[in-house]
C-alpha cells in the first residue's frame, strides 16, 4: 500500500511519492466551504488504497480560509496540488482546468462540502472499472443529508446493478456526483465546459456517455454524503429557478454534445425537454422537504431490519449459511462519518494513548453465551498488560450495574453506557464524543445483531487501529463491512476464506479461540460411570430445536435406542419439547434416566467433568466454537457432525482434526458403538494436547492482546461465504416521474425518500426521544424481541412423529 506516517499524526494516509504516477485523480472544486473543505479532503486523503491517488483542489477566488486550509494539507502531503484561480470563475471551469492537469487514468470530482463515507470507496471502483472494460464508470448510492438532520436516500439502488448505454442517456437512472468514477478521456474537457450549464454532475456524466458509448456499473451500497445546507449552487435556487436551469442544460447538451438532431441521444433530451416545460407550466413547486425524513427514522429502519433476524421466519432462512448486512453497515458508517464532522472532528494531528483500549459492547449479559467469557478473558489479560481499559455500552442490552461491580471493578477500568432516553442520532453522537475524548490505541468492537448505535460509533481515527473480532452470532454478523475496520480476526481458515469474497483479504487476519486452561494434566477418565455418557450444549434452545435434515432429538433418541449410553443436555430447552421427548423415550422403551436436562451451567467444563462425561456430542447443524474450545481444555473427546448445510461452520472446523465426525445418524451410532476406554483415552489426549498447542489463552490470547495475527490461509475453493441477508430494501419502491423523463440538473434534486416502516410525526422541534412516538404494533415487537426469545422452526408433536416414521422407513427400507 501507499502509505506515509506522518509527525504528530498516528492515522495513516495513503498518498503518492514524488515520482509515483497517481491512478486516481480526485477534483475538489471550492468557493468558501471553510467550514466543509477539511472533511472532504480527509475523505479522500485517508482512503484505504493499494495504489496512489492524487487530489487537485481548485480554489475559485474564495474570500474564507478555504484557499488557507487546503494550503494547509498540501504542506503535508506530496499528493495534494492546490490551484487557485485569479478570480471567481465558475465551477465549470474549476473542473475543467483540474480535469485536464490530471495525471490519473480514472477521475473523480468531489464538491468541497460533500465527503467520501466509505474509506474503501476508491479501491472498490477501481477493481471493478479494471474488471469490466465494458464500463465508463461505477457509481453507487448516496445519502442526501440538510441542515437540520433530514435525509433521503436515492430509490431503486437494491442491488449492483450495471447500465447500458441506452439507459444512460435515457436517463433511466440516477446517481449523485459524489459517487461517480470516470476512466479519464484522454482528449479532455472541452472549452463549453466553462459555461454555465456545463458546471454539473448532468454535463460531465453525459459528456463522458456519449464519448465512450458504454455502460455505468451501480453499487447499491451508500458510499458518500451531499451536504444541502441551502448555500450551495443548485441547492440554493428555487424551484422555478431549477426547472429553467434544467431545460438550458439538456438544451446545451443537444447543441454542444449531441450537434446531430437525428441521433437517438439527442431525441432522448428532446423527451426530457418536453416533460421538464410541461412540469414548469404546470407549476409543480412541491417542497423538497415533503420527500425527505428524520435521520433518527433512518436509524430505526436499519435497526429494525438488523432485529428480524429474531423472527422465525427470517432465522430460518439465516442459519442455513453465515450472514452479514451490507446496507445497514455501510449506511450507518455513513450516518455516523456526519455526525462525527458535524462535532468538528478531523483525522490531522490525531494522536491516541498507547496505553489505552476501548471496549465498544452493547452490555453484558453473563449466561448468554461465550462471548462474555471471552470479553472477560481479553480484560484481564489487558489488565495484567498495563492497559487502562474503558468499557463504553450502547445499553442496547440492558445490564445490571452489579454485573458491573462484579466482573469489571478494577480500578484500571472505566465502565459509561449511552444514555437510551435520547434519540438514536443523540446517543451515536455520545458515544463518538466518549469515543473521541477517549482516544485509544485500540477499539474492539463486541456488538450485538442489531445494535446500529455501536455500528455506527465504530468509525476511523476514533483509536488508533478497530480490531474486530469475527462473530458469527444468531445467524447474522453487523458491522464486518465497515470500512473503518483495520484488522477482522478470524478463528478459522474456513472463516478467512468465507470473508475473503466480500471483505478485503489484507484486512483479514487468524487466530485461533482461546480459553484458560484450569489444569495442570489432562482431568480427564473414561467410563466412570461404567456407562458410556454423552453431552451436548447450546445457550439458546434455537441451536437444537432446528428443522434440519437430521433432527437434535431424533438423532438423540435414535442413539438411545441403539447403544446402551446416557445423554446429559445443557441450555434452555422448550418446556413442551422436553416433554414430548420424554414421551418419546417412553414409546421407544428407553428408560427414562438415560436422558439428563441440566438447564445452565455457570461452569460448563467442570460440570461435564462431574458428570463423568465420556464423549461430547457438538450441537448441530450450529455448532458453538467457544463450547467446543471449552471442551477440549478439559481432554473431553467430541464427535462432530459434518453438516450438510454447505453454507455453515462445523464443529470440526475448531477443534482438533482427529476427533471423530458423523454425516449420518447411522456413522454416529456406528461411532459411539465403537467407544471404548483405550479409544476415549487415545482421543482425549489429542484433543487435550491441540488445545495446549492453539487454544490455551497462554498463548492465543496474549498474542490477540499483542496483535501478533497469523496471515490467513484462504482457500480459493471456499466451503461456503458470507452472504447478504437482504432482509428488505431500504429503499421507497417509488420512482417519481423524473426517473423515466428526467431533470437535468436536477436529477439529484427529487429522489424518492427514504421507506420507513415507522413515519415520523412529530413537529419540529420536538425534541422527546424517539422511542416515546413509536406505534403501538412497533413497541410490541421490540418487546417480543428484546423481552421474550422466540422459538426457532419450532415443531408440534404431530409432525415430530410424522418425521420420525419417514426416517424409519427409510433406514428399514436401506
Amino acid at each position: 500500500m501507499w502509505l506515509a506516517n506522518h509527525p504528530g499524526n498516528d492515522v495513516t494516509a495513503y498518498e503518492t511519492t514524488a515520482t509515483s504516477t497517481p491512478l486516481v485523480s480526485v477534483l475538489i472544486p471550492a468557493h468558501n466551504e471553510a467550514d466543509h473543505i477539511a472533511g472532504a479532503i480527509e475523505s479522500v486523503l485517508y482512503q484505504k488504497t493499494r495504489f496512489p491517488v492524487e487530489i487537485l483542489i481548485i480554489d475559485d477566488g474564495s474570500t474564507d480560509r478555504t484557499a488557507e486550509i487546503a494550503e494547509s494539507y498540501a504542506s503535508r502531503h506530496r499528493n495534494i496540488k492546490v490551484l487557485q484561480n485569479k478570480a471567481k470563475k465558475g465551477k465549470g471551469y474549476s473542473i475543467r482546468r483540474a480535469y485536464n492537469q490530471a495525471r490519473g487514468r480514472f477521475v473523480h470530482v468531489l464538491d468541497a462540502d460533500d465527503i467520501f463515507s466509505n474509506w474503501d470507496k476508491l479501491q472498490r471502483q477501481v477493481d471493478i472499472l479494471r474488471r469490466r472494460t465494458d464500463c465508463f464508470a461505477v457509481a453507487h448510492n448516496t445519502l442526501f443529508l440538510t441542515q437540520d438532520d433530514r435525509v433521503r436516500i436515492v430509490p431503486g439502488c437494491t442491488a449492483d446493478t450495471v447500465f447500458r448505454y441506452t439507459d444512460c442517456h435515457q436517463n433511466k437512472f440516477y446517481c449523485h456526483t459524489s459517487s461517480y468514477l470516470f476512466r479519464r478521456l484522454d482528449t479532455g474537457l472541452p472549452a463549453y465546459f466553462e459555461r454555465e450549464t456545463m458546471r454539473g454532475d448532468t454535463a460531465l456524466f453525459f459528456f463522458h456517455a456519449f464519448a465512450t458509448r458504454k455502460s455505468v456499473y451501480v453499487m447499491k451500497q451508500v458510499m458518500s454524503v451531499y451536504n444541502i445546507h441551502g448555500q450551495g449552487i443548485w441547492s440554493s435556487l428555487d424551484q422555478r429557478a431549477k426547472d429553467d436551469f434544467n431545460i438550458a442544460i439538456l438544451r446545451d447538451l443537444q447543441t454542444l454534445v449531441v450537434q446531430d438532431p437525428e441521433r437517438p441521444e439527442h431525441k432522448s433530451l428532446e423527451k426530457r425537454i418536453d416533460w421538464a416545460e410541461k412540469k414548469r407550466l404546470a407549476a409543480v413547486t412541491a417542497s423538497d422537504a415533503l420527500d425527505f425524513r428524520s435521520g433518527d427514522e433512518l436509524v430505526r429502519e436499519c435497526e429494525r431490519t438488523a432485529a428480524k433476524i429474531f423472527l422465525p421466519e427470517i432465522r430460518a432462512r439465516a442459519f442455513q449459511a453465515m450472514y452479514s448486512l451490507p446496507d445497514v453497515d455501510t449506511l450507518m458508517e455513513t450516518v455516523g462519518r456526519t455526525v462525527l464532522l458535524r462535532e468538528g472532528f478531523h483525522l490531522a494531528g490525531r494522536r491516541h494513548d498507547a496505553r489505552k483500549v476501548v471496549l465498544l459492547v452493547s452490555g453484558f449479559v453473563p449466561n448468554g453465551g461465550g462471548v462474555f467469557r471471552e470479553i472477560k478473558e481479553i480484560v484481564g489479560e489487558l489488565l495484567s498488560s498495563g492497559f487502562r481499559i474503558d468499557i463504553l455500552s450502547s445499553g442496547k442490552i440492558d445490564t445490571d450495574r452489579k454485573i458491573i461491580d462484579a466482573h469489571f471493578a478494577d480500578p484500571a477500568i472505566t465502565y459509561r453506557q449511552v444514555d437510551r432516553a435520547g434519540s438514536l442520532l443523540a446517543q451515536i453522537g455520545e458515544a463518538l464524543r466518549f469515543l473521541a475524548e477517549a482516544a485509544p490505541d485500540r477499539i474492539y468492537p463486541f456488538i450485538t445483531h442489531h445494535d446500529v448505535v455501536g455500528l455506527a460509533a465504530m468509525q476511523r481515527g476514533l483509536g488508533r487501529e478497530i480490531v474486530f473480532d469475527y462473530v458469527y452470532d444468531h445467524g447474522l454478523s453487523l458491522g464486518v463491512h465497515s470500512s473503518a475496520i483495520d484488522r477482522i480476526v478470524a478463528k478459522t481458515h474456513t472463516q478467512a476464506s468465507a470473508l475473503a469474497p466480500v471483505i478485503d483479504p489484507s484486512r483479514i487476519v487468524q487466530l485461533a479461540p482461546f480459553f484458560t486452561d484450569r489444569f495442570d494434566e489432562n482431568p480427564y477418565r473414561p467410563l466412570v460411570n461404567g456407562i458410556l455418557t454423552t453431552a451436548s450444549a447450546a445457550a439458546r434452545p434455537y441451536k437444537v430445536e432446528s428443522e434440519y435434515r437430521y433432527a437434535y432429538f431424533d438423532v438423540i433418541l435414535s442413539a438411545l435406542s441403539a447403544v446402551n449410553m446416557r445423554h446429559i443436555h445443557y441450555g434452555p430447552l422448550s418446556p413442551d419439547v422436553v416433554a414430548e421427548f420424554l414421551d418419546r423415550l417412553r414409546a421407544a422403551r428407553v428408560p427414562e434416566d438415560r436422558f439428563v436436562h441440566i438447564p445452565w451451567a455457570d461452569d460448563l467444563g467442570g460440570s461435564l467433568l462431574r458428570s463423568g462425561v465420556d464423549l461430547f456430542i457438538a450441537p448441530f447443524p450450529i455448532c458453538s466454537a467457544r463450547i467446543g474450545i471449552e471442551v477440549m481444555c478439559c481432554g473431553i473427546p467430541s464427535l462432530n457432525h459434518r453438516s450438510s448445510v454447505p453454507g455453515l461452520p462445523e464443529a470440526g472446523d475448531f477443534v482438533d482434526p482427529v476427533q471423530p465426525g458423523w454425516t449420518s445418524p447411522e456413522d454416529l451410532i456406528v461411532s459411539l458403538s465403537q467407544m471404548n476406554a483405550t479409544r476415549l483415552q487415545a482421543l482425549s489426549c489429542s484433543t487435550r494436547a491441540y488445545f495446549s498447542a492453539q487454544n490455551s489463552s497462554s498463548i492465543s490470547l496474549r498474542r490477540f492482546v499483542d496483535g501478533a495475527f497469523d496471515a490467513p490461509q484462504i482457500s480459493p475453493y471456499p466451503r461456503f461465504t458470507l452472504d447478504d441477508l437482504a432482509l428488505e430494501p431500504f429503499f421507497d419502491s417509488r420512482i417519481a416521474e423524473e426517473r423515466n423523463n428526467g431533470s437535468a440538473e436536477g436529477r439529484d434534486s427529487r429522489p424518492a425518500s427514504v421507506s420507513l416502516l415507522a413515519r415520523d410525526c412529530r413537529p419540529a422541534g420536538d425534541s422527546r426521544p424517539a422511542e416515546d412516538s413509536r406505534p403501538a404494533e412497533e413497541r410490541a415487537m421490540y418487546q417480543e424481541i428484546e423481552q421474550r426469545p422466540l422459538k426457532f422452526w419450532h415443531r408440534t408433536p404431530n409432525r415430530r412423529r410424522v418425521r420420525a416414521a419417514f426416517y424409519w422407513f427409510l433406514r428399514r427400507r436401506s
